[in-house]
Formats: C-alpha cells, sequence, structure tokens
C-alpha cells in the first residue's frame, strides 16, 4: 500500500489511491452521521462535548486522505456547533483552517475556493436555529480573512510543489539526452575502435610468429572482453534492468576459474613469468563470484602497475570445507609506476563487491612482497 508520505510527497500531481479515498470517505460519513444521531437537539453535557470534539480531530485528520469528503462532513459538524454553542472553541476554527489549507494544496483552485466560501458560510450560519445569513460583518470579514490566508498558504505550496516538479522533469530529460549522447560516443568511438584493435591483432597472428602469434590473440581477446563490457554499459545506460543493484558493475556471477585463467594469460602476455598453484578443476570446480573478472582485472592491473618484471607472480588457490581462498603475490618493483595503467574502480570498490557475496578481500605488503588475498564462502557460489 502507498504510505501516506509517499501520497503527500506526490501533492499536488498526484490524488490519493482510490482505496485511501473510499476508506477515508467512509469513515468521515460514519462519524458524522454517528455525531448527528447521538448529539440530539437541546442536549450539550460533557460527554456530548467530548464526543463532538473527537469527531472534530477525526474529520480533520482524514482530510489529508480524503479532503473534500472531510469538507464535506466537517460542514455538518459546523452547523451542529451552530446549534450548541457551548460546542463552539478555538478547535473548531483552526480545524476549519487545516481543512481550506489542505484543500488549497490537493485541488484545484476553483474547487478548493468554493469549498473554502462555503465552510466559511456554514461556520456563520445556523441552520437549525434559522439563521442563514451572518449576523455579525466583524466576526465574518475576520475569519473571512483567516480562511483567506489559509488558502493562499497552500495554493502556493501546491504552486511551488508543481514548479520544483517540473523543473525535475525537464532535468531528468536534460539527463537522459546527455546519457545517449554519451552511450552514442561508447558506440561509435570506443566500440568501434575496439572492434579495429581485434581485426588488427587478428591479422597480425596469422603473420607472426609462434610467440607473436599468442600475444596478439591475447590481445584480440582483450579487445573481445572490453567490447562486451562496453556494451553492457550501454545496455545499462539505455535501460534500467540495473535498477535491482545498486552498483552498474554487478552483472551475473563469473566461474572464477575461467576469470583467473583469463587474468594469468594478460599477465604472461605483459612479459610476466607466472607461477600457478590448484588453479585447476579439482580446487575451484563451482567457485563463483558476482563481478569476479572486474575483481580479479583490478588485482591485476594492481600487480601489473608495481610488479617487478624480473620475479615471477605467483598464483595460488587452497579449498578446504567451507571456504576458498585465492592468493596472488609479487614483488614490488622500485621503477617508476605506471600511473596511466587502470580498471576503473579502484581497490576500495572491488573490496565492495567481495564483501557483497559474504567473501572478503584484503591486500598486505611484508617488505617488498606484495600479497592480495580474496577468501569466499564456498556454501553461496559452489555447486
Amino acid at each position: 500500500m502507498t504510505s501516506l508520505r509517499q501520497w503527500i510527497k506526490a501533492f499536488p500531481e498526484s490524488p490519493a489511491p482510490r482505496r485511501w479515498i473510499i476508506a477515508g470517505s467512509a469513515v468521515v460519513v460514519c462519524v458524522v452521521l454517528g455525531v448527528t444521531l447521538l448529539v440530539p437537539e437541546g442536549r450539550a453535557d460533557e460527554t456530548t462535548q467530548t464526543l463532538f470534539h473527537t469527531a472534530v480531530v477525526i474529520v480533520a485528520a482524514l482530510a489529508v486522505i480524503s479532503p473534500l469528503p472531510a469538507a464535506i462532513g466537517f460542514g455538518f459538524l459546523l452547523q451542529i456547533s451552530a446549534m450548541h454553542g457551548t460546542f463552539q472553541s478555538p478547535l473548531i476554527f483552526f480545524s476549519t483552517l487545516g481543512i481550506v489549507s489542505i484543500l488549497a494544496l490537493v485541488e484545484r483552485p476553483p474547487v478548493s475556493g468554493v469549498s473554502a466560501a462555503i465552510l466559511w458560510y456554514l461556520a456563520l450560519t445556523g441552520f437549525g436555529n434559522g439563521q442563514f445569513l451572518p449576523d455579525d460583518a466583524e466576526t465574518a470579514a475576520i475569519l473571512g480573512g483567516l480562511l483567506f490566508a489559509g488558502w493562499v498558504g497552500g495554493f502556493t505550496i501546491r504552486e511551488a510543489l508543481a514548479g520544483k516538479r517540473q523543473e525535475s522533469r525537464r532535468f531528468k530529460r536534460q539527463l537522459a539526452e546527455e546519457r545517449e549522447r554519451a552511450v552514442r560516443a561508447l558506440h561509435g568511438s570506443v566500440a568501434a575502435s575496439l572492434t579495429s584493435v581485434v581485426l588488427r591483432s587478428e591479422s597480425m597472428a596469422m603473420n607472426s610468429s609462434e610467440k607473436s602469434r599468442e600475444s596478439s590473440l591475447l590481445i584480440a581477446e582483450d579487445a573481445r572482453r572490453a567490447m562486451r563490457e562496453v556494451r553492457e554499459l550501454i545496455r545499462f545506460m539505455r535501460t534500467d534492468e540495473a535498477a535491482a543493484s545498486d552498483n552498474p558493475l554487478a552483472n551475473g556471477p563469473d566461474e572464477l576459474i575461467e576469470s583467473i585463467s583469463a587474468i594469468i594469460n594478460v599477465m604472461r602476455s605483459h612479459g610476466f613469468t607466472v607461477i600457478e598453484s590448484g588453479i585447476n578443476e579439482q580446487v575451484l570446480d563451482g567457485a563463483s563470484l558476482h563481478n569476479g573478472y572486474t575483481v580479479l582485472r583490478e588485482i591485476n592491473t594492481n600487480a601489473l602497475k608495481y610488479a617487478e618484471r624480473a620475479k615471477p607472480i605467483i598464483i595460488a588457490a587452497v579449498r578446504d570445507d567451507d571456504t576458498l581462498t585465492l592468493a596472488i603475490q609479487n614483488t614490488v618493483s622500485g621503477r617508476e609506476r605506471d600511473v596511466q595503467m587502470t580498471s576503473g574502480i579502484g581497490l576500495d570498490e572491488a573490496i565492495s563487491l567481495v564483501k557483497r557475496e559474504g567473501g572478503k578481500l584484503t591486500f598486505n605488503q611484508t617488505g617488498d612482497q606484495w600479497r592480495s588475498e580474496l577468501t569466499l564462502p564456498l556454501g553461496k557460489n559452489s555447486h
């Protein structure tokens, strides 16, 4: 059910849900009829006064849900108060002012204006006593001025909210246009460039030595993977399919053995020696991680930026009954960092992505040795 807070936030563009209006109207009718039947003419003891003022509070509160039915019901209560002078109190005045303000906030100006005028008239007359016109011009003028001020206040808020809503729609249109331009730029520039890289790399592989052919094919595979990520980004930017996740990188689960193998190939294509331990089906069978390749790519990028090329990179996987631990260790180089090399998400985001899956990603340095350690619970990641 739509909450009252959401409904008020939608003023004045969206009406209350139908079930709220029906329920509010029914309660207003029941309250007014009940008070009308239980407060006979000429009786105004303490019990009936309490009953009457309770009805005033209930109907005034229900004006937030069903403004027009509440205004109609409140008109009957105003006439009852005119029949019993002891019923009249500041509560009735403030309730009338509140209902008029809510009407101005919710309903169209002609409807709220006419309703406010009728409430003003009913507050100053008493049909049961034969009084069909206000008998005090000063009181009528003061009450009319106060109700008009309340109506103006509600109407002003209504217009301000409408203006903000219109501005919000305009901003959303501009955002959608900017997003579409970004999509076209990605598709027309980045995607085209990656396609060119794939074609050139495959062409080089056909006319190169065995070692160069392997490197060219790895470059082509990296470009294809980047192309898939660009397409995923374009799909995300053009739809709301990723709204269920609070991070645009949240894709489906990646098989760890495939992601680790891809990362190892990238390391070797950059000239690093990689020593593997436990990177096989027996250890990694069934282990998967949402955004697994994205996380491992960040670890890999960190290694490519800081690792000593002359020293091997060690990648080891260890499995026990309920956890899988993947460790990547390299020797930190003393050379100048390649600051232009980046995977785009950062280590903090990689830690966050792993944490969402119930895992843990840590980094530490001992001497010149840098160690990245990924721990995953197998209960969620094994078949």
